[in-house]
This record gives structure tokens, C-alpha cells and sequence, in this order.
């Protein structure tokens, strides 16, 4: 790496003299401050905690993290051994009742973690030693997930705002559940599974403020790291001896970070560094098409259900996308532990056909499984569902789908978890996400392609007559596109009866007006996956319209319904600017066209002027017509991105300004 040095930097012989005093007196005072384990002794963390300053130096927090250290080793088989150090100050009450008790997750298939220590420096001067004997050892809450992870709490003696609570831990191995079963031998529980590698991705921002954060790894020679620096910047350092690489990254007098609404995945954001043994992609994916590769077969019961589906289709995309609805409609999502190997270990085809259950790993081999019966090759694949997956090969990924390879060598791609009553082989909320198949061959990461607005369009018609006294009666329909479609499906099988389904559509009719009613509602089958299904309502609203001598006043039903409920933008674009990138998952446009019968005598009098924008972000274009009798009114609104970055923020926020405006505006009508 290329660096510039200052000319007091090309002088250097000339300022020795002057600098070498100084910097000998630094370093005996830095080796009195520290002990013979390197870590600073008691009147030094005493002076980094004054030095920390207090709740004045930081607005709105109730902690600042003194200092955050981890010191990792990497053996010659990948099992880590991470030493973990923090030094946390109170500022306010509710810091003292965040502290009151420490939690330490682990999982005991795949790490183990010991609490050195914990010690609370108070304001008094006193240091005072917790007894980490005692701790509790209890499971982790869990949801839909239920892999046994635990986690151990410490109670901490009552706290006083300008204490300070400095913990040690050590733990062996990693965080997520590979392939070892509980039973393994010793260590060997707590190596990776991809035997000799070492991954890990580390963020340097945290909801509360730092004064410092440091990371360091040591790597065996034959074991160097690749990494780098997303997000922002840090310091970082590589030095080697005789037996290791070294390697450290630090940052100092970094600010809380506080997630704006609908943000991405903080990985996205916020200062990181990825890192990884492993040379490249193509090595990643031929090892977990390996360790996954007996985990496909079939029997008799799942090839004949296989054969069953398929024996109507004409070429293997039906097939595929047969076999790709049975699976996303019939195995349900619940992580049940079902033997040795939560993580990458898809479970056999056999046993997920059994248990009509499984997480996504699963689910896709459910489909992979039926997709080879049906003589199609197809393999699993690693993504990241909700944020980026950096270039350096590092472990990225929270989701598993499915690829099929094509005759021509190239891959569809499919996603049973994400596709229950989806019209789409892929969820089109999944677009632009990184992957890695995993293949013999070896894959690349890969990108899935943008799907422009228009793949994901809903639509509200809406025909309704407006009474003399201000009655409103109509009929609303709503379609979808893409995964609007699957949206409108999922509001239709999403509870347990119709009255149910009509109850959650009446609550939109009543943001309209406290007096709407719900008349009646139809909606196609949405069990019917090759036909766009269709939700409509018939409704009325007494008093919908302000009516005043020989002049009535209202706002534009459709459109509020639209920005409402339907615009996933709206409860996220209410400030003027962001620091964060608004992440709506996908592109969309929205429309509403409606057609309102005036009472007889009536005409427009005033109304919002046609509106036409075009971000960069998004786009609008609105209208209102008076035509024989009645009022046509028109609104389409378009989402460009998924991701939303900072700078073209503003450009969405003022087209969501022009939606805002044309619903709220009131229309008048004069006789």
C-alpha cells in the first residue's frame, strides 16, 4: 500500500535527538502502566475511565464503552481461541439497570466460552470482584429456531452512574452450529468445518458510543489472511515473526449508531472488516457442495410424490417450478434439532420428507432432492437474505437456496422458503442478492439480476358514486404483480377464517374514515398460482365528503388506500434526508385509478394540478379530471431501488412528498 510521508518524516536524522528523550520516557511510563500480560494495571484503567468523561460528553447515552479488545489465535486446524476484554462506563440511571446483569451466548455443539472475569471500578476509587462462579446457565429465548443455544448471565451487585464494570472472557470455537455433534471428541467439537480455515467479520460502530475498539488475529505462516475495509476506515497493521502472521485493526472515539427506519442490515452501513483464509470463492463453493453431498438422495416414498407432480408437466421448467410450489407449500419452517449439523449440514431428503418440516437449509434440500428424482441437476446454494456479500470469501451468509443447471451451463435459481403462494420461482424482494453455489466445480459469487418496478406493480381501481350528503359508496379492487401478488395472497391465508380477512380489510377502510363499513369482499383463489388473484371491496362511508351550502369538499379514497397501507416507503421517508440507506427490499410501482359519479349539478371547482416527477430514486404523475359527471383521478408512484443510497434520498423523499400532497389535498366540487 502506497503511503506519503510528511517532510518532518524526510528530516528524520535531523530530529533524533530532539525526539529520542521523549519517546524513551513514553515507553518506561507505557511499561509501568501494564503488567506482564500486557493489560493495563488498575491506575491506568482508573485514568482511561476518568479520561472517558461523563454523560455531558455524550447525549442520550447511557453507557460508553471505555475499551473493546479481542485478541484471537488460529491454530493449524482453524479452532480459535478468542480472548475478550471491555471496559464499560455508567452514565446515567438506566445504564446501571442495562449493566445489572451480563449475558455470554454460546452454543455447546460448536464454542465454549468461559468467564475469566469481571470487576466493577467504582466512582469511590474501590475495585470490586464479581463472583463469576455463580453464574446462571440457562437457554437462549428462541423463535422458530430451537437448536439448543444457551447462554450464561451474571448478576452484578448494584450499580452507581460513574462505575465502570470490566469484563474477561475466553472462548474456544465459533458462534453457529456446524457440523460436529455434541458428542465429538474434546476439541475437535470446536473446529470449523472447513478444517485449517479462519473467517470472521467485525463491526466497529454499536448502539452505544467508543472510545476505543481494537481486533487482532495471529495466523499460522501457511495461513495468511486476505481482508479488507468496508463502511468507512480503521487502523490496521500486519506484521509477521517465525511462526505467525499478525494482524490488528483498531478505531478510536467512535459515536453510537442508531438504526433509522427501515435500514438495511447494519453489516451494510457501518464500519466493518471481512477477513478470510479461504483463496477464493470457487474453494468455498466445492467444499460445500462436499459436505452436503449424501444429503441428496432419494426413496421410494419421496420419488414417487416426485413423479406424482411432475407427470402432467412438459419440460423440466414446469417441472421445476411444480416441484418448487409443492416444496415451499408443504414443508413448513420450524427449526427442530434433528441430530448433528445446525449450520451448513442440510439435512437428508428422506428426513425433512418425514418431518414436513425444517429452516431454509432444509427446505431447499427438500427441493434439490426432488428436483434430482425428477432427473434435473440442481445443488444448493449460500446467500445473504437482506444485505451484501462482500467479495473477500468469507462466511456471509444467513440463507440457503436452490440452482438448477440449465443445459446451456447456465443456473435458474429458486427459493422454496421465500416462495409460499408466490407466482415467481424467485422472490423478487430477493433481488440483486450475492450467492455462491455449491458445485464440483466450483462457483464464483454471483449476483441475482435488478428487477425493475414494474415486475412488482399494485394496482387499486376503485368506482364509487358520491351522494348529495356526503356519502361515499364504491367498490375497490386490488391486484398485484410479482411479489405484490404474493402480498395480497398472503393477506387472504394469513388468518383463520373470512371473517377474519374481512375484519384486517375493514381496518383499512377505516383509516379512510372512522365511518367506514365494510359491505361486502370477494377475492379469487389464491391457490391458483398462474392467475393474478384479486381482492375486492365493496364499501360505504357516510359523511366521507364535507358538504356546506352548495359546495362539497373531499380527498381521493384510492390514493389514501394506496399511501396508507400499501406504499412500503411511507413510514420510513417522513425527514428530509438520512445517513443510513433506506432498504425496501424491492423496486415497485403503485397505482391507483379511481372514477367518482358526482351528486347531479355538481362540477369540479378545484383540485390539486397534475403533478410529474422524476427522481433518480422515483417517480410520480398525478392527475384529476372532470368528465361527464364524474371525477377520473389517477396516481402512479415508483420505487427505482431495493436500497436506497444517502445522496439519492432526498430525490425519493420529495416524491413521496408529491404522493402525500395529492391525497391530502382536498378536492372541491361546486353545483
Amino acid at each position: 500500500m502506497r503511503q506519503s510521508f510528511p517532510a518532518s518524516i524526510r528530516r528524520l536524522p535531523a530530529l533524533i535527538a530532539a525526539a529520542f528523550l521523549p519517546v524513551l520516557f513514553l515507553s518506561f511510563a507505557a511499561a509501568e502502566a501494564q503488567d506482564a500480560t500486557g493489560n493495563e494495571c488498575d491506575d491506568a484503567i482508573r485514568a482511561l475511565i476518568t479520561e472517558a468523561g461523563g454523560a455531558a460528553d455524550y447525549p442520550g447515552a447511557d453507557v460508553v464503552r471505555v475499551f473493546d479488545r479481542t485478541d484471537v489465535d488460529v491454530e493449524a486446524s482453524g479452532l480459535s481461541h478468542t480472548r475478550h476484554h471491555t471496559l464499560t462506563k455508567i452514565l446515567n440511571d438506566q445504564g446501571c439497570l442495562g449493566q445489572a446483569a451480563l449475558r455470554f451466548d454460546y452454543d455447546p455443539t460448536s464454542n465454549f466460552v468461559d468467564i475469566l472475569s469481571v470487576r466493577i471500578f467504582r466512582a469511590s476509587g474501590k475495585v470490586e470482584d464479581v463472583d463469576v462462579s455463580s453464574y446462571s446457565d440457562a437457554y437462549q429465548p428462541a423463535h422458530m429456531l430451537y437448536w439448543g443455544m444457551r447462554m450464561k448471565v451474571v448478576a452484578l451487585p448494584r450499580l452507581e452512574v460513574g462505575d465502570a464494570v470490566e469484563v474477561k472472557t475466553y472462548m474456544k470455537g465459533f458462534l453457529i452450529a456446524y457440523l460436529k455433534g455434541s458428542d465429538a471428541d474434546g476439541d475437535e467439537r470446536y473446529i470449523p468445518p472447513m478444517r485449517g480455515h479462519f473467517y470472521d467479520m467485525i463491526l466497529f460502530e454499536e448502539t452505544i458510543p467508543s472510545k476505543e475498539k481494537t481486533y487482532k488475529v495471529h495466523t499460522i505462516r501457511d495461513r495468511p489472511l486476505q481482508f479488507d475495509i468496508f463502511n468507512g476506515d480503521c487502523s490496521c497493521s500486519q506484521t509477521f515473526d517465525e511462526e505467525k502472521y499478525h494482524y490488528t485493526w483498531s478505531k478510536s472515539d467512535i459515536p453510537a449508531v442508531h438504526p433509522e427506519p427501515r435500514a438495511p442490515d447494519n453489516w451494510d452501513y457501518v464500519t466493518k472488516v471481512v477477513m478470510a483464509t479461504v483463496g477464493c470463492w470457487e474453494e468455498k463453493s466445492r467444499w460445500f457442495e462436499e459436505v452436503n453431498r449424501n444429503q441428496f438422495d432419494s426413496n421410494e416414498a419421496i420419488q414417487a410424490k416426485t413423479d406424482e407432480i411432475v407427470k402432467d408437466c412438459a419440460n423440466d421448467d414446469e417441472k421445476c417450478t411444480a416441484l418448487l410450489r409443492w416444496v415451499a407449500n408443504n414443508i413448513r419452517y420450524s427449526g427442530l434439532t434433528m441430530g448433528e449439523g445446525e449450520g451448513y449440514t442440510l439435512h437428508p431428503g428422506w428426513m425433512i420428507f418425514e418431518e414436513r418440516a425444517g429452516v431454509c437449509k432444509d427446505i431447499a434440500g427438500m427441493l434439490v432432492t426432488m428436483m434430482r428424482a425428477a432427473g434435473i441437476e440442481a445443488y444448493a446454494a449460500m446467500t445473504m437474505a437482506g444485505a451484501r456479500v462482500e467479495y473477500i470469501p468469507a462466511d456471509q451468509f444467513n440463507h440457503c437456496v436452490v440452482a438448477r443447471k440449465k443445459p446451456d451451463g447456465t443456473y435458474g435459481m429458486y427459493d422454496p422458503t421465500w416462495c409460499p403462494l408466490s407466482m415467481n420461482d424467485w422472490s423478487l424482494a430477493e433481488a440483486e442478492q450475492h450467492y455462491v453455489i455449491g458445485s464440483p466445480e466450483g462457483e464464483t459469487r454471483m449476483s441475482i439480476a435488478y428487477h425493475p418496478p414494474e415486475d412488482c406493480l399494485i394496482r387499486v381501481s376503485s368506482n364509487a358514486q358520491l351522494l348529495e350528503d356526503g356519502t361515499l359508496e364504491g367498490v375497490m379492487a386490488l391486484e398485484g404483480r410479482g411479489w405484490s401478488d404474493t402480498y395480497l395472497r398472503r393477506i387472504l391465508t394469513g388468518y383463520n377464517a373470512s371473517r377474519e380477512v374481512a375484519r384486517v380489510l375493514e381496518g383499512w377502510l377505516l383509516r379512510l374514515s372512522p365511518r367506514a363499513t365494510l359491505v361486502s369482499m370477494q377475492h379469487g383463489d389464491y391457490r391458483d398460482l398462474d392467475t393474478p388473484v384479486t381482492i375486492t371491496m365493496k364499501y360505504t362511508i357516510p359523511e366521507y365528503a364535507f358538504v356546506y351550502g352548495d359546495r362539497i369538499e373531499l380527498k381521493p379514497p384510492a390514493a389514501q388506500l394506496l399511501l396508507n397501507q400499501l406504499v412500503r416507503a411511507a413510514s420510513a421517508t417522513r425527514s428530509e434526508t438520512r445517513t443510513q440507506p433506506l432498504f425496501l427490499y424491492l423496486a415497485a410501482r403503485h397505482v391507483a385509478e379511481e372514477t367518482i359519479r358526482l351528486p347531479a349539478g355538481y362540477k369540479l371547482d378545484h383540485a390539486a394540478k397534475p403533478r410529474s416527477m422524476k427522481e433518480k430514486a422515483g417517480d410520480l404523475a398525478t392527475s384529476v379530471e372532470n368528465k361527464d359527471g364524474s371525477l377520473l383521478l389517477k396516481c402512479d408512484m415508483a420505487v427505482y431501488r431495493r436500497c436506497t443510497p444517502p445522496d439519492l434520498y432526498p430525490g425519493l423523499y420529495m416524491v413521496m412528498q408529491g404522493l402525500r400532497s395529492f391525497t391530502g389535498e382536498t378536492i372541491t366540487l361546486s353545483r
